[in-house]
């Protein structure tokens, strides 16, 4: 039985931006039933079923199939939980240039995004959190990406952010604002389309079962919706904010951390690959 939210719990403003810009038949079906239809059913099943949008399965770069497959492999996992087999985490943010909420919903801008993305020895990729707002002010985000960060400390190798444009703004106010382990990225036509460190590298992953989204409770899988939207119908959907974070956690997860040993003249340093760790310069660990 499909168990409908109480109408305190709709957010209206957000929600008619982003679906009902104009409602058609508002004696018959007004805001607050297609807002509890949507909730209810789905994105994907609604835009189908509500608003004649339908993504054929055959042109999906992200097949349903294999997301429902990382679904049930995350059956035993919740988000904001690290799997015991997890040994790398990095973080992920995707900005949105439009810092007034009321005028983002208005406009059905963009919506910042952080992922938080780990790996364990076996290649498995584990959606750890995700956050998903739009119409954020610098100081909020700035605190927002620090308490992503803190909720998880000293596991977390990078924090890598948009640094295009406008994310330069964002990226400067971290950098100088915080201590995180902060890593810029830049995003242009070629790396985004690369066929093996690209947005297609991703769907690899999921086509070969290699990707694990927790989905034990409810919330777990409606907070899923906009990546799972996304991912089926990129390209075609007016928003990717959530495909393109986790791009970005999973480039600079692929640049993975190794240890290694030098001698100079008969003394040893250590050092690191990833170069947060190698741009303070190698740690001498015997002479």
């Amino acid at each position: 039985m499909i168990r409908r939210p109480p109408r305190s719990t709709l957010d209206r403003s957000s929600a008619a931006s982003d679906v009902y810009k104009r409602q058609l038949w508002e004696a018959e079906r007004p805001l607050d039933y297609l807002l509890l239809e949507k909730r209810a059913i789905g994105t994907r099943l609604f835009e189908r079923e509500f608003q004649n949008n339908v993504t054929d399965e055959s042109s999906a770069a992200f097949k349903m199939a294999w997301l429902n497959i990382a679904v049930e492999r995350g059956a035993p996992y919740q988000l904001g939980d690290i799997p015991p087999q997890v040994v790398d985490i990095v973080q992920g943010c995707d900005f949105s240039m439009v810092t007034d909420r009321m005028n983002a919903v208005a406009r059905d801008t963009f919506f910042t995004v952080g992922i938080t993305w780990g790996r364990d020895n076996e290649g498995n990729r584990y959606l750890i959190d995700i956050f998903r707002k739009r119409g954020m002010s610098p100081t909020e985000l700035r605190t927002r990406v620090s308490a992503e960060y803190q909720k998880y400390g000293d596991r977390i190798r990078v924090v890598a952010v948009e640094r295009n444009a406008f994310g330069e703004l964002h990226y400067l106010g971290l950098q100088r604002g915080t201590d995180l382990p902060l890593k810029g990225h830049i995003t242009h036509a070629r790396n985004k389309a690369d066929p093996w460190e690209g947005v297609p590298a991703l769907s690899v992953l999921a086509e070969n079962e290699k990707m694990i989204f927790p989905s034990k409770r409810d919330s777990d899988r409606e907070r899923l919706e906009p990546l799972i939207d996304e991912l089926y119908s990129l390209g075609k959907a007016r928003h990717d904010d959530t495909v393109m974070s986790l791009w970005i956690a999973e480039t600079w997860l692929r640049k993975s951390a190794f240890q290694y040993t030098v001698d100079f003249g008969g003394r040893e340093y250590t050092g690191s690959s990833d170069e947060r760790l190698f741009g303070g310069g190698l740690s001498l660990i015997h002479i």
